[in-house]
């Protein structure tokens, strides 16, 4: 895994993305159908937040709020931590844990203004599911220890 980026990991995945004035119900419906934990917001093709399972349980459920109601600018992940698809894998995980983040959007900066910027989201369990004992190697510790402090 030594060298590995993120762009290796997120290779054939599939972008799952939402607008920023969508009801959280909707959202999280998109997440079920596609089986996943989190979704990116995005405007203009531009990242501006991420909306997890977590944002609704905690942001929406918990605090009483209607979910058909309320849209996912209100609830998602603001100016959420990225990385690009150059990034380290090692790198990734030394933030994911910094940060305890287990969601990170992968973006290409260097896309003109006006062009979608972002390419996908990579999650701790993408990460690991590509190797784990090289991956231990590497950032020399047990990986299933990073992710329970994440």
């Amino acid at each position: 895994m030594t060298g590995t980026t993120i762009g290796d990991v997120l290779k054939n995945r599939r972008m799952i993305e939402l607008a920023p004035g969508i009801a959280v119900s909707e959202g999280a419906k998109l997440m079920r159908q596609n089986k996943v934990s989190a979704v990116l917001v995005v405007d203009d093709g531009r990242l501006i937040g991420v909306l997890t399972e977590r944002d609704i349980v905690f942001r929406v459920v918990a605090a009483g709020l209607d979910i058909d109601r309320t849209k996912v600018s209100n609830v998602m992940t603001r100016n959420p931590f990225h990385v690009t698809p150059q990034t380290p894998v090692h790198t990734a995980i030394n933030r994911m844990r910094e940060l305890h983040i287990r969601h990170l959007p992968v973006v290409e900066p260097t896309v003109p203004p006006g062009e979608n910027q972002v390419i996908g989201v990579v999650s701790i369990r993408d990460i690991i599911g590509e190797d784990a004992r090289d991956l231990e190697r590497e950032i020399g510790e047990d990986v299933t220890k990073i992710v329970k402090e994440i």
